[in-house]
């Protein structure tokens, strides 16, 4: 009877996600229903969460995982793009409001990291400040600061997550829909790794992923499709967290190995150098603290490596074979899928975008290397991306977004506002292993390692100052702030 219902649950789940991106199809082909579907998804929602403040916050933490930037369902209001997950974010604030008033208990004040919260408020509004008084533009402030505003989640989050029994029931929705991003970066990219096989399937797609931000569509000169989502980063978090459970739990982790496996075959799909270096970086240097710590359990823990190793290459392997079947092509295929990814860092056009970008970004940031030139502070580079040349001619282009995370922090709040952000994140990383080892609790220390995960990669592609990236932050917190054993 439970497996029933848990076969029950699957299939309900998959019909929906199924449901919302066929919708969100439809609402881009015709957007006269754009607006239905936008409030409609609001509405239930709402609802939802009225009921139970849990499914608001689980709603939105599928809607991270699967949505990349957030524009699956968007409206203009007044010249404003109103996207799908600033609408539920507004929502699940007045609902976190409805049940604290309701409760009469402002949870998230009695956390124990509320002070470290409060001050990286502080920082960001001091950075608003100092681009107000330097008179930049209140539209350039406000889409440069707004993905800030997701630190807000912080309040609906500590409402509704309180109990074990609570993260249990985030845990069934988020493992769905992280098996939903493998299977929808798989779709993509057999359909882009043969685009003569599967024409006009991959023109129309192409349209509708570009338009909706969902995804990032790349073909390399010998055919290779590459496709990123932003969300690929909940599958190299995924991927770290399920690499240390498999590490240290000496008992069989079977139900989670298909997903262990799903999740490496994700990372290495999206091609993205980022994840493969700076999440390599991470799990090796974890992986050596472990294996020193546990000399006694060596055994066990070579040959946790060693299945992991084994789940790469044949990741690798199914990677290869799924782009090499044989269909109708336009191109020759030729060359290494993974060399020609590594090799072309000095060729590609978008690698060079950040050696471009590197030094009149250094320069702007000694220019006020303390106090900062505040939000929407303006860089002028030349770049080669096509990208930027596309609606560029000369490749000269001014932008307030940079990929060197850190850096963009440093030139908006200064070198005082990036040091308190990185010490707080660190001293958060601390808090997580010093719980482990007083407690073994391994549930905090993959949720320091998940925090290392993101900060790692935020140092060449910006997370941290990202819904995408916030909203595992914001988890990792939520976790280590439950007063009770757990292990889960």
């Amino acid at each position: 009877m439970q497996e029933k219902q848990k076969l029950l649950s699957f299939f309900r789940m998959g019909f929906m996600l199924a449901s919302v991106e066929v919708a969100s199809f439809l609402a881009w082909q015709m957007p006269s229903i754009a607006w239905f579907c936008f409030v409609y998804v609001l509405l239930r929602v709402a609802y939802a969460s009225y009921k139970d403040l849990r499914v608001g916050v689980a709603v939105v933490a599928v809607e991270l995982i699967i949505s990349s930037q957030g524009y699956m369902f968007a409206v203009s209001v007044g010249g404003f793009h109103a996207s799908i997950r600033l609408g539920l974010f507004l929502v699940l604030i007045v609902m976190a409001a409805v049940h604290a008033l309701r409760t009469r208990s402002i949870v998230l004040l009695r956390m124990p990291w509320f002070r470290w919260y409060v001050g990286v408020l502080c920082v960001i509004a001091y950075g608003v400040c100092v681009a107000v008084a330097r008179h930049y533009s209140l539209s350039g402030i406000f889409f440069d600061v707004n993905a800030w505003l997701f630190l807000g989640l912080a309040f609906p989050l500590t409402q509704a997550l309180r109990t074990r029994e609570d993260l249990r029931y985030m845990l069934k929705p988020i493992i769905f829909a992280l098996w939903w991003l493998f299977g929808k970066t798989l779709i993509i990219a057999i359909i882009f790794s043969h685009p003569l096989a599967t024409q006009p399937v991959s023109t129309i797609a192409y349209l509708w992923l570009r338009d909706t931000r969902i995804a990032e569509i790349f073909r390399f000169p010998s055919g290779f499709a590459r496709v990123f989502l932003q969300s690929h980063i909940y599958a190299l978090v995924a991927m770290g967290v399920l690499y240390i459970r498999l590490l240290m739990r000496k008992e069989s982790l079977r139900p989670y190995r298909a997903l262990f496996f799903a999740m490496i075959f994700t990372v290495l799909l999206s091609y993205s150098r980022t994840f493969w270096l700076m999440g390599g970086c991470v799990l090796a240097v974890v992986t050596i603290v472990l294996c020193i710590q546990r000399r006694a359990e060596w055994r066990r823990l070579f040959s946790r490596i060693l299945l992991t190793l084994w789940y790469t290459a044949l990741a690798i392997v199914c990677i290869v074979v799924m782009v090499r079947i044989p269909l109708p092509r336009d191109t020759a295929m030729s060359g290494s899928l993974f060399s020609e990814r590594v090799t072309s860092v000095h060729t590609e056009a978008a690698a060079m975008t950040r050696l471009q970008e590197f030094g009149p970004l250094f320069r702007a940031i000694t220019q006020h290397p303390l106090i900062g030139a505040g939000f929407g502070a303006t860089v002028t580079y030349t770049s080669a991306d096509p990208r930027i040349m596309a609606s560029h001619a000369d490749g000269v282009y001014t932008t307030s977004a940079f990929e060197f995370g850190y850096l963009d922090l440093w030139l908006k709040v200064g070198g005082v506002g990036v040091l308190y952000i990185t010490v707080a994140l660190l001293f958060l990383v601390y808090v997580c292993v010093r719980w482990y080892y007083a407690h073994n609790d391994l549930g905090a220390l993959v949720c320091g390692v998940a925090i290392l995960l993101v900060m790692s990669v935020h140092a060449l592609t910006p997370y941290i100052n990202h819904p995408l990236g916030l909203g595992i932050l914001l988890g990792a917190l939520v976790y280590i702030s439950i007063p009770f054993n757990r292990h889960i």
